[in-house]
């Protein structure tokens, strides 16, 4: 006669073939060294990954169940990857360009040809999770479009007729009060759907408060060069929207401005923190 088992047991074949996959190496560790079989931890991918030309957000990318977007913005200039709040200065901000691209023989949206639109951003984790924000205290800090002369605190748009846009921004939150987590900016068209012109997202950015022994004499030299450098990328954006324009159906993404104008050696001299 089979023997009854109380209720609740479960056989230990049951509970081998049942357990979670660990979450951690270590735990994946711990219970091989306990002789268990675990399944085999793997790190859980972002929902966001990186491109040459930017950030594309996995959720937008078709299957073949989901309807592609007909149109997307295409980063050509992203932000710095460290970035200091609390420093002052003039130019102690970040900023982004971006084209409008879209499928070959796919009009564009009645929302944005022709006219001027909104840029409404939002500021996410480096897993593409959102941050949580209130009235009183903000996220980000919009200074505008970049590459003009002016910096002005408010709203940066987007030109439909050109094809393209930019946005000044600075981050208000610090990584050291998030678990030193980086911090990325989605960029979108204010009343156009997200399945009508997908989303951009910068590429991660730490925040920190500001560098401890940076000298007063050393902010001239390095606002001078971040003046330098936006107002490069502003031109080199201007040409490569043409030709992004001309060529809607072209599948290689946009010129990084970032590598054409050596962005990256020219952000190397800045003092370090």
């Amino acid at each position: 006669q089979q023997q009854q088992r109380p209720a609740g047991c479960v056989p230990r074949q049951r509970q081998a073939a049942t357990a979670p996959a660990p979450t951690t190496p270590a735990a994946a560790a711990a219970a091989a060294a306990a002789g268990d079989n675990p399944r085999r931890w793997r790190p859980q991918r972002s929902a966001y990954h990186s491109t040459s030309a930017g950030t594309c957000c996995s959720s937008g990318e078709t299957d073949g169940r989901m309807k592609p977007s007909p149109a997307w913005l295409e980063l050509t200039c992203e932000p710095e990857e460290t970035t200091f709040r609390d420093e002052g200065g003039r130019f102690n901000y970040l900023f982004a360009f971006f084209v409008v691209r879209r499928v070959a023989g796919a009009p564009l949206p009645s929302a944005l040809t022709g006219r001027t639109v909104p840029v409404e951003c939002t500021l996410l984790y480096e897993d593409g999770s959102p941050v949580s924000t209130s009235a009183s205290k903000p996220a980000l800090r919009l200074l505008g479009n970049a590459g003009t002369g002016k910096i002005r605190e408010g709203p940066a748009v987007c030109d439909g007729t050109e094809l393209r846009g930019s946005v000044r921004f600075k981050i208000l939150k610090l990584s050291r009060n998030h678990d030193q987590k980086r911090f990325r900016v989605k960029i979108s068209l204010k009343g156009i759907a997200d399945a009508v012109v997908r989303p951009a997202v910068t590429r991660a950015t730490l925040v920190l408060s500001k560098r401890k022994w940076f000298k007063a004499e050393e902010r001239g030299p390095e606002n001078a060069a971040r003046r330098d450098v936006e107002e490069g990328a502003a031109r080199e954006h201007a040409r490569i929207a043409r030709e992004a324009q001309s060529e809607p159906a072209r599948a290689a993404p946009a010129t990084n401005i970032r590598d054409l104008i050596g962005l990256e050696r020219i952000e190397k001299t800045y003092p370090v923190h």
